[in-house]
């Protein structure tokens, strides 16, 4: 989660067809499996899918407490302010953690 692209960073349009083609990636791969995959193999697999095309993202790792349900936790993948995975949910989390630390 730490290390650096090794390639060129991609901008524009080419950046913005990168990431949502990852996405559609993540999403699909998880609906096809048999197990239900949750936030967290999803950030990590976007994030260096990513980095491998040069696209620097930050990883961060969320919590919060709702009555009946206890503590929870969410992990999502930003570029900058836009999201990558798991952003619907980020709102209601407090990050606890990024990655790489800002």
């Amino acid at each position: 989660m730490e290390r650096p692209s090794t390639r060129l960073a991609l901008s524009g349009a080419a950046r913005a067809m990168l990431k949502k083609d990852v996405r559609w990636a993540i999403y699909t791969a998880s609906h096809r499996l048999s197990e239900n995959i949750v936030c967290f193999p999803r950030a990590l697999a976007a994030q260096a899918m990513l980095r491998r095309r040069g696209v620097a993202t930050t990883l961060y790792y969320g919590a919060s407490r709702t009555p009946g349900k206890g503590l929870n936790a969410h992990v999502w993948l930003q570029d900058g302010d836009e999201g990558v995975v798991g952003i619907r949910a980020a709102p209601g989390y407090a990050v606890l953690a990024r990655y790489p630390a800002p």
